[in-house]
């Protein structure tokens, strides 16, 4: 598959846009598939657009009429519609790609050196998250904490201890306030 070119731009774009009507009737209207399931100058292919953007039914569409191998492949960057639908959010993509073959265990990392799970923990999205976790992504220490931290509240400041009654900077540094000559300090007098 190449480049694209004037007459796999309609495609892309509808796949893009979740016009799903519009991806029917333009395979309909075609006999030479290869113009409408090439990619874009950056790799990606309409069933990619379908998945970046959550169209759920368009991607199934386009994988019906034997875009199967488009599930596991990557655009320039490395980046897989697994990869680009946990980015972004979309819980019922990433779901049924994986039923489809993708693989949920992403190791293989973008060009960015980013994986599926970090990106969706990165975006907030703990769903996604604990989806991948669920099907076998790996839980890197990073992955986990920001999971956690989405999970969890914050928790409060730990209290301040009183000065010491002879203001010593030893008992402050254990007390776990600022030092004379310390940023915190400094700032502290200003």
């Amino acid at each position: 598959m190449g480049n694209s070119n004037s007459k796999s731009q309609p495609i892309l774009q509808a796949a893009e846009h979740g016009d799903l009507e519009g991806c029917k009737r333009l395979i309909a209207e075609t006999t030479h598939d290869e113009f409408f399931f090439e990619s874009d100058l950056m790799g990606r292919t309409a069933l990619f657009m379908a998945c970046q953007n959550g169209h759920l039914a368009v991607a199934q569409f386009l994988f019906g009429v034997g875009r199967t191998e488009d599930i596991k492949r990557g655009d320039n960057n490395g980046v897989t519609p697994m990869y680009i639908s946990a980015r972004n959010g979309h819980l019922p993509v990433c779901k049924w790609l994986y039923e489809v073959g993708a693989a949920a265990d992403t190791r293989v990392e973008s060009l960015e050196r980013f994986t599926p799970m970090f990106r969706a923990c990165a975006n907030g999205h703990l769903l996604v998250c604990k989806w991948l976790f669920s099907h076998g992504a790996a839980a890197v220490e990073q992955h986990a904490l920001l999971v956690r931290e989405a999970d969890e509240p914050a928790s409060p400041p730990p209290p301040s201890a009183p000065p010491s009654a002879d203001g010593s900077e030893s008992a402050r540094a254990s007390a776990g306030q600022p030092v004379r000559g310390s940023m915190k300090s400094k700032r502290a007098l200003s």
